[in-house]
């Protein structure tokens, strides 16, 4: 039985591709996004009165580079909480099964964790559920696993909010592909 579409995902499929989109958009984003956009310009400022400053005085290059170097730490961070915040806004994660491979891969902006599997090679996909921690607390996601023929296994996605989103993953996967659905030890309850 497959699982009804979820919200927070889309379906494209034809007999030569079959593709689920999730889209990222969260609006706990928006506040990243503002105060990096705030940190950054500070940031900014910062370094435009320590350049305005040096050009106008006889000061050493030591100082001007201790005094330049000092802030990176907050530089990387500004532009990292920048970079989670814009991609946690516009970016979509991409099942696609076509020409004999499975990939994920996550766009508009590049994110860790593009995978391609040959299609040859899977066994089985389930999907488990675990606990992230937060400053908020603790709440449940879900990963979509595939099982090897080599009984190797990997996460597909992770982290998804709603377990309904994972069991039609799993489902949809299964379905497209002709894999018998079966029972496997840590996989959640479909009920």
């Amino acid at each position: 039985m497959l699982t009804p579409l979820p919200h927070g995902l889309t379906i494209e499929e034809n007999t030569s591709v079959l593709k689920i989109i999730k889209k990222w958009f969260n609006m706990s984003h928006i506040p990243i996004l503002v105060f990096s956009v705030f940190w950054n310009g500070f940031l900014i400022f910062f370094y435009s009165i320590i350049i305005s400053s040096f050009r106008q005085s006889d000061e050493s290059s030591t100082a001007f580079l201790i005094m330049f170097l000092f802030p990176l730490l907050h530089v990387a961070v500004g532009v990292g909480l920048f970079y989670y915040g814009i991609s946690g806004l516009l970016n979509y994660t991409t099942i696609q099964v076509e020409q004999g491979l499975l990939k994920v891969y996550h766009h508009p902006i590049p994110w860790p964790g593009n995978k391609e599997i040959h299609i040859a090679s899977i066994k089985q996909l389930y999907c488990n559920e675990g606990y992230k921690s937060t400053k908020s607390g603790h709440y449940q996601v879900y990963d979509v696993n595939v099982i090897f023929t080599d009984n190797k296994q990997i996460k597909l996605v992770s982290s998804l909010t709603e377990k309904s989103q994972g069991l039609f993953i799993e489902d949809k996967i299964e379905e497209y592909l002709k894999i018998k659905n079966e029972q496997v030890s840590g996989e959640i309850n479909k009920v």
